[in-house]
């Protein structure tokens, strides 16, 4: 709950500095993606007006678990259609002893909604938002908190398919020298492309 509360003030920061550039679509939908979570461990979580649209129909979806249809929040920016980032909603259905408490139903619906969204490498857009996310997960409170959860999780379900903070960090490191600042990220440039073209290879 902290992280997830620590990480949606940070996105909400991120969107501020970034509000009126390209960038800004990939930090709004981060702003999302962290209410979701935070509204679902805490339906009584403040929603910034910018987002209440997505994140209101992501939240219902996810409350009628019945349906495999586009993510109000992982497609924003409107992608070009058959582009879509389809989620099976099915998958929200609290089961085994997670239907035992609504505290572990509540968990299991936000543990769902981590594990299972993602964004996309072959999006620049997506690609952005994932970027701005490591960025903020640096910050060592954040980073910490997230390697109590990534940790244990890797021991007992294995490494995750989708490329994380560690292939992002050390990627970014090795095409800029070092993890750049936000302003130097978002600035663009050669090294935005080559970042770019490395997690396509």
């Amino acid at each position: 709950v902290s992280l997830t509360g620590a990480m949606l003030t940070k996105t909400q920061e991120q969107y501020m500095a970034l509000a009126g550039t390209d960038w800004e679509n990939a930090a709004r939908r981060n702003v999302a993606f962290f209410a979701v979570a935070a509204c679902l461990l805490d339906p009584e979580t403040p929603v910034p007006d910018y987002v209440r649209q997505e994140v209101e129909s992501e939240l219902t979806l996810i409350a009628a678990h019945e349906q495999m249809v586009p993510s109000p929040v992982i497609n924003m920016g409107n992608p070009a259609p058959g582009n879509e980032l389809l989620e099976d909603y099915t998958q929200y259905i609290p089961r085994g002893h997670y239907d035992e408490s609504e505290e572990l139903k509540t968990y299991f619906k936000a543990m769902m909604w981590y594990g299972r969204l993602t964004f996309r490498a072959i999006s620049e857009d997506e690609t952005k938002s994932a970027v701005l996310i490591m960025l903020s997960l640096r910050e060592a409170d954040a980073c910490n908190s997230w390697n109590r959860i990534y940790e244990p999780t890797t021991f007992f379900v294995g490494k995750s398919d989708d490329l994380g903070f560690y292939q992002y960090r050390d990627l970014m490191a090795d095409t800029y020298g070092a993890v750049p600042s936000l302003e130097e990220l978002t600035a663009g440039g050669g090294k935005w492309e080559a970042f770019k073209a490395g997690l396509n290879d």
